[in-house]
């Protein structure tokens, strides 16, 4: 196996989306876009109570994409 060198880091920044917490390392402060249907997001922790209507997003472009 070769060794690898690290070459960044890219620490997630919050950047929430209306009530839900959200933390981006991609795209953010480091890291530009690097493609338009590339972004990673983590959200949470976060509770929503039953009959929600569901989270916090309406129409947005990449709806009906596959994640990963």
């Amino acid at each position: 196996m070769t060794a690898r060198t690290l070459a960044a880091i890219h620490p997630a920044h919050r950047d929430d989306i209306g009530d839900l917490v959200t933390r981006r390392p991609v795209p953010g402060p480091g890291l530009e876009q690097v493609d338009p249907f590339l972004f990673l997001n983590h959200h949470g922790p976060q509770t929503y109570a039953p009959g929600n209507s569901g989270l916090p997003f309406g129409p947005h472009p990449h709806r009906g994409f596959e994640t990963v």
